[in-house]
């Protein structure tokens, strides 16, 4: 860069470096267009370092590590197996009675609402319907009455072309965990040595420190949803609310979103409880708000320990922001990496933020009563 004579500034640039900029203009394309499956490699180290202590546990015992991995692999497909034979035939039978019964539900969802509220106008609020004429009236109602049975088909094909793609992730997923259980410790070895030697030592001690938490995550986030899936179950099944094990089973998914998993969960639970009456309307509703305060305020310190330090606003604007960019599995994500922020604050940013910030940061917070 030079400053001429009548004050303009002249840049230059030279081939190199344009060359530099090309190359990584190129890369952040690539990584963008990549980032499902980048997000997917991700979710499976994460999973890796879950499984990671069984696989360490099962060598001590004498068992070579490649056949320590498919022990894992096998219980994996044993999961799957008992899953498609036993939870698979009534979820498909409850989902397909629901589409079957979709309209009779829905009226007498209708009947049992204030009479401020009406389905059919929260349907024009939402999506523009406004004030029609008679005749436009008219014939949009033949029009639904002629199509009516289509219109419910496509949910249908919808939700299987989502399991389809979701059953294809989760092959990949699988796949990729198996290779990093198998690898993991020559992969690892091989990105340490990109590490300066200075520097490696602190590389290591954060590196552990991460994997801890990481698996503290996952396994605890796996712990929660299963227990939320079962008591949700029981619930459901005693208050005679149609398609509850479809219900326990969205609400044990979901439970891995922390804070909007709940929200978003409750809703279709207790919309389809309206269905039978508003008192099941108003017992499921409580159920689910009391869960979550046993959740959020017994259960999981008990099962996450002290691993994972982070406030709920801390939380909230999180899985928001990771959900934008990367959808669900960013969402879900996004805590073990945010909560693994202090570990690389202490290790390396004490010399850019000032060891009193740090300090500060990592002082033990009073308990809450």
């Amino acid at each position: 860069m030079a400053q001429s004579s009548d004050n303009r500034v002249l840049v230059s640039i030279t081939f190199g470096s344009l060359v530099k900029i090309v190359v990584v203009a190129a890369l952040a394309y690539t990584l963008f267009r990549l980032a499902p499956l980048v997000l997917l490699l991700v979710l499976s180290t994460f999973l890796a370092i879950a499984l990671q202590p069984i696989v360490v546990r099962l060598q001590k015992w004498g068992i070579r590590r490649g056949y320590a991995v498919a022990g894992i692999a096998t219980s994996m497909c044993i999961l799957a197996a008992i899953f498609s034979l036993f939870v698979l035939p009534p979820l498909v039978d409850q989902l397909g009675e629901v589409v079957k019964k979709a309209p009779e539900l829905m009226k007498s969802l209708e009947q049992k609402l204030p009479p401020a509220i009406r389905m059919e106008e929260v349907g024009s609020a939402l999506f523009g319907g406004g004030e029609t004429s008679q005749e436009e009236g008219t014939a949009t109602s033949a029009k639904k009455s002629d199509g009516g049975k289509m219109a419910w088909l496509s949910p249908v094909v919808s939700a299987g072309q989502t399991a389809l793609g979701g059953l294809a992730n989760f092959l990949i997923v699988l796949v990729f965990t198996l290779y990093l259980l198998v690898d993991g410790p020559r992969v690892y070895q091989w990105l340490l040595a990109f590490v300066p030697d200075h520097r490696r030592e602190k590389a290591e001690a954060t590196s552990v420190e991460a994997s801890q938490v990481i698996s503290a995550y996952v396994i605890a986030n796996l712990s929660t949803s299963a227990l939320c899936t079962a008591f949700t179950l029981i619930v459901l099944v005693l208050l005679k609310v149609p398609a509850a094990l479809a219900l326990a089973i969205l609400a044990g998914v979901l439970n891995l979103l922390p804070v909007l998993g709940f929200f978003i969960s409750t809703v279709p639970a207790v919309l389809m409880a309206m269905t039978v009456d508003l008192k099941t309307g108003i017992w499921v509703t409580a159920f689910y708000v009391a869960y979550n305060i046993l959740e959020n305020y017994f259960i999981v310190p008990k099962v996450y320990g002290n691993r994972l330090r982070v406030s709920d606003f801390v939380v909230l604007v999180s899985l928001l922001f990771a959900g934008a960019l990367g959808g669900v599995v960013g969402a879900i994500l996004a805590l073990p990496i945010v909560a693994s922020y202090p570990i690389i604050e202490r290790y390396w940013l004490g010399e850019v933020l000032g060891r009193k910030v740090v300090s500060e940061h990592h002082r033990k917070k009073p308990t809450k009563d």
